[in-house]
């Protein structure tokens, strides 16, 4: 049989210091804890899912790894900017990749660290790069043709850099060819799974979000048409409208009407 070619060929070739020991588990649990209660306080609860894949990336100890969650499941919050967190207070530089700016800028604000497109990488020297003492988080890995996966795969080994691939094999797919984010979990590669979908509260919306990514577009549609997307119970509502008067009021319509009603319009709900 032929060696293996392109992305799944480098995948897993280096090691690297995890970023807490296994030994000091104790460490690791508290880190986890003290985001958790942080993510409380934001009116969010962290899942098993959640917790086992942040404490998968904090030890591990392989070069390239995987975190798969389809949308919804709350990947960059309550995982990866814990690992970023603890990574920064090892004296790593995390950087945030993505194939577009937007995406980009997006994980760069939820992590806090320095956003860079992906063909941007692809096409620096490298100078500033520091050598052994990087992460870098790459989001909707999906999106990545082959041969630019191979190439950051490529760059990060030459930089000795600690690399996590972010996506979703079942959301999105490279416009060239090649599905590089499956290709790599299919040969093996470490990745921590999240399943339970958390940022839908209305469980009629949850339904539907589940059943589209399985593709059943039927099931989908009866979810929504039974009240998926209806006003959660936390989310304000509306002022009812307040009554103009046409003798006090420049802008009432029944000002130089008489014997006419109206009201101003109604308040418009805050945003949730």
């Amino acid at each position: 049989m032929p060696p293996p070619q392109g992305p799944v060929a480098i995948t897993g070739a280096n090691r690297a210091h995890p970023v807490h020991s296994p030994h000091d588990d104790d460490q690791t649990r508290a880190i986890i804890a003290k985001a958790e209660v942080a993510a409380n306080r934001r009116g969010h609860k962290s899942n098993d899912g959640q917790r086992a894949a942040t404490r998968g990336l904090l030890l591990s100890t392989t070069s390239v790894t995987g975190l798969q969650g389809s949308v919804g499941t709350a990947k960059t919050t309550p995982v990866l900017s814990v690992y970023a967190d603890a990574a920064r207070a090892q004296g790593l530089i995390v950087r945030a990749l993505a194939p577009t700016s937007n995406a980009a800028k997006e994980l760069g604000r939820a992590i806090r660290a320095e956003p860079m497109t992906v063909a941007r990488l692809l096409i620096d020297d490298g100078s500033d790069i520091a050598q052994g003492r990087e992460v870098w988080i790459v989001d909707e890995t999906s999106m990545l043709s082959a041969r630019d996966a191979e190439q950051v795969l490529e760059r990060a080994r030459d930089a000795k850099a600690r690399l996590v691939l972010v996506g979703d094999v079942r959301q999105l797919g490279s416009v060239a060819a090649g599905r590089a984010f499956g290709q790599l979990q299919d040969s093996g590669m470490n990745t921590h799974k999240l399943a339970e979908i958390v940022r839908q509260t209305n469980d009629h919306t949850r339904e539907a979000v589940e059943a589209l990514l399985k593709g059943d577009a039927a099931t989908a549609f009866a979810a929504l048409d039974d009240g998926g997307g209806a006003r959660s119970s936390n989310m304000p509502t509306p002022r009812p409208a307040r009554p103009c008067s046409p003798a006090t009021s420049s802008g009432c319509p029944a000002r130089n009407a008489p014997g006419r009603s109206c009201s101003t319009r109604p308040a418009r709900a805050g945003r949730s």
